[in-house]
């Protein structure tokens, strides 16, 4: 860890919070890269029609 600016245990132990919520962030920050990653490379090799609607023409034709 790097030089503590705050003084005493409470410093001691802030300074331990912040370098493991640091240390966590960093870790979830490489997982969500790699599963846009991952999600973009299966979007390439299966490419999907788009989920738009598709307009038809609707005719009328009467029932006899």
């Amino acid at each position: 860890m790097g030089r503590n600016y705050i003084k005493g245990q409470i410093g001691d132990k802030i300074n331990a919070l912040m370098a493991a919520a640091g240390f966590n962030f960093r870790r979830l920050l490489r997982k969500m890269k790699a599963e846009v990653i991952f999600f973009q490379i299966q979007k390439i090799l299966n490419p999907k029609p788009s989920l738009a609607p598709k307009l038809t023409l609707m005719t009328y034709t009467p029932s006899q």
